[in-house]
């Protein structure tokens, strides 16, 4: 058995997160709160299929990763020499993914 892929969050998605767990708080606050966990749940599948998701039409080695239940898309890049899952933002899957200047890469 392959070793898993280790997923690294870079910053500027770690952000994103942190700004949508600052909208929902007041709209609801229950999703809020288990949101971290959620995406947490639904991105380990890339540990051991990276190559699940379908590459994003913009950037070229980049794939997205819809969140199942949220509107949310999940930008990444796979690091095969060093088994590690790069995730590069979070975007609305409406609002952010239909310009590719919202991209923050």
């Amino acid at each position: 058995m392959r070793d898993k892929y280790r997923i690294n969050w870079l910053e500027p998605a770690k952000e994103d997160l942190r700004n949508i767990v600052f909208y929902l708080i007041d709209k609801a606050p229950l999703v809020a709160l288990g949101i971290q966990d959620e995406f947490a749940h639904q991105l380990a599948i890339l540990e051991e299929f990276p190559n699940i998701s379908q590459e994003n039409a913009y950037f070229d080695g980049v794939f997205d990763f819809k969140i199942k239940g949220l509107p949310y898309i999940v930008a990444y890049k796979i690091l095969h020499d060093s088994r590690t899952i790069e995730i590069l933002a979070v975007l609305h899957e409406r609002k952010n993914r239909a310009n590719p200047k919202n991209y923050p890469f």
